[in-house]
């Protein structure tokens, strides 16, 4: 199975789950004293909706007259015939060995850079934005309007839904190109600044119309067969 975003971490606070439909199945996804697990929704008994089922502990190996009670939160009952499983494996906590439900490997990717992060204080933000006003304008022959039509780019107006967070709005209000600013970045790919450009300063120094990609640093690129079969 490929790989799928079903949440994030915050989502799924300990001792929670979540139904997901991935690929056609019906996936519990289950965080255990903050350890993920999934399982597959449906009990090998009489296919009961298995991860709706409650989560319990249970008897742990004791010596002779005693009774412990352990693995609070990582058993989970089957709401139709009591049929328990371990969170963690799968496996029945009567028969482990033959029996089991499907279970898939969870991981928690980094976060990835955040494109809103702010670069200004709060009260900087407001203020730029009543500043800013009077330059709202349309994509009506705007300098970014192309990227409207692009087909198959992730460009900016393509771009309005984060990749990361299917959730999140990323769209932006475009404004006329009168403002300079001084940015950082790491390089460029084609004609656009890979990954987030940050701020350095205010260019009020510079015409807007002196600004164009001229003006950026680019590595020198070879052909590797060029290079490699020249004499």
């Amino acid at each position: 199975m490929a790989d799928h975003v079903v949440g994030t971490v915050e989502e799924l606070p300990p001792g929670s789950r979540k139904i997901v439909e991935v690929e056609g199945q019906s996936v519990g996804v289950f965080n255990v004293h903050g350890c993920f697990y999934a399982l597959k929704n449906r009990c090998p008994h009489q296919g009961a909706p298995l991860c709706l089922g409650s989560l319990k502990g249970t008897a742990l190996p004791s010596a002779p007259g005693e009774y412990l009670w352990g693995r609070e939160g990582e058993i989970l009952r089957c709401p139709w015939h009591g049929w328990e499983f371990d969170v963690t494996t799968g496996q029945s906590v009567w028969n482990p060995h033959r029996v089991r439900v499907r279970a898939f490997e969870v991981t928690v990717e980094p976060e990835a850079p955040d494109p809103a992060v702010e670069t200004f204080p709060v009260s900087v933000r407001q203020e730029l934005f009543v500043e800013m006003q009077h330059l709202v304008t349309t994509f009506d022959g705007h300098p970014w309007n192309w990227a409207a039509h692009e087909q198959g780019e992730r460009t900016p107006r393509k771009n309005e839904m984060s990749r990361w967070n299917n959730g999140k709005d990323l769209s932006f209000i475009p404004l006329r190109p009168e403002r300079v600013v001084e940015v950082r970045y790491d390089y460029m790919e084609g004609n656009r600044v890979r990954h987030t450009a940050q701020f350095e300063r205010w260019r009020p120094d510079r015409d807007p119309r002196s600004c164009t990609y001229e003006q950026l640093e680019r590595p020198v690129q070879f052909n590797l067969a060029e290079v490699l079969t020249s004499r």
